[in-house]
């Protein structure tokens, strides 16, 4: 059996490194021998390719821009020669045995797809489970009524439970172990979505086709969440805004009515977003 850890790298610096050692102490820690590590670097400006070049079974490929993560990411599998797929943003740092638990979690739970607990680097709870969204829920979301009432909040699930290995929908994409066989049923990452939303479209589709993914809170991770795309906060949230447009068209055959009431979602959102930002920017939230 041969497992592909996949990495789409943007200006990783000094937290891809640490991603990279992650991985070759868990590959360790699990016994594994037949494994490669497939890098596909969108024109980093920080990039140590030498450094790379030291690092066991490394598959470095170089674009010449910046083609985001969706197409990073099928250029990856494109790549890769595995039956077993691990994708893993390049700030996510592996707790020791995540591999091992993962892995054992994939074949005894009879899943299609696997995902681990995440955590920020304070060593806080990351919330990476999410419902799929709906205008609806968006906008609930943004107005912030979910945190009050338990049952509006279908999309941002911040009730959660986190300590409980379960079935889930729409996990983050920032460490994700499937089968091969999985990615092929289901298809490549939709180049539509070329930053945000991509995930959630995927498993969309994944469910879609009746899989199977679960959240296995025994393997845990370190998730420097956003920190490639949070250097630019302003574009990444009207790029996530622009990109839930574009899902809810690709999914939805709208009416005018609708198509009118998921624009002012989403402008209402967008702004909501942008303010929250924000006031964590100057320190007033967070």
């Amino acid at each position: 059996m041969m497992i592909s850890l996949l990495i789409v790298n943007w200006n990783g610096g000094d937290i891809f490194k640490q991603c990279i050692r992650s991985i070759q102490k868990n590959v360790l820690q699990a016994g594994i021998q037949n494994y490669e590590i497939i890098v596909v670097d969108n024109h980093s400006t920080d990039l140590d390719p030498g450094w790379l070049a030291t690092q066991q079974n490394v598959h470095l490929r170089r674009n010449q821009n910046n083609r985001q993560f969706a197409a990073g990411t099928n250029q990856c599998v494109s790549d890769a020669t595995g039956d077993i797929l691990f994708f893993l943003n390049n700030d996510v740092i592996l707790d020791d045995n995540c591999l091992s638990v993962l892995l054992a979690c994939l074949t005894a739970m009879r899943a299609h797809a696997v995902v681990p607990k995440l955590l920020y680097p304070d060593g806080g709870l990351q919330y990476s489970i999410r419902g799929f969204p709906t205008l609806l829920n968006v906008f609930i979301a943004s107005t912030g009524l979910h945190l009050f009432v338990n049952r509006l909040d279908t999309w941002l699930l911040r009730s959660f439970d986190y300590t409980r290995e379960q079935s889930v929908d729409q996990p983050m994409f920032s460490a994700v172990l499937m089968r091969r066989d999985t990615w092929d049923r289901v298809g490549r990452m939709d180049e539509r979505f070329p930053l945000l939303f991509n995930d959630v479209d995927w498993f969309f589709r994944f469910h879609q086709q009746q899989l199977k993914c679960v959240y296995q809170p025994k393997a845990e991770a370190t998730h420097v969440h956003g920190m490639s795309v949070n250097k630019q906060m302003f574009r990444k949230v009207m790029v996530s805004v622009i990109s839930m447009v574009a899902y809810f068209k690709k999914h939805n055959d709208f009416s005018w009515y609708h198509g009118c009431l998921l624009y002012s979602v989403a402008i209402f959102s967008a702004v909501v977003r942008l303010m929250r930002e924000g006031f964590i920017f100057l320190g007033i939230g967070n």
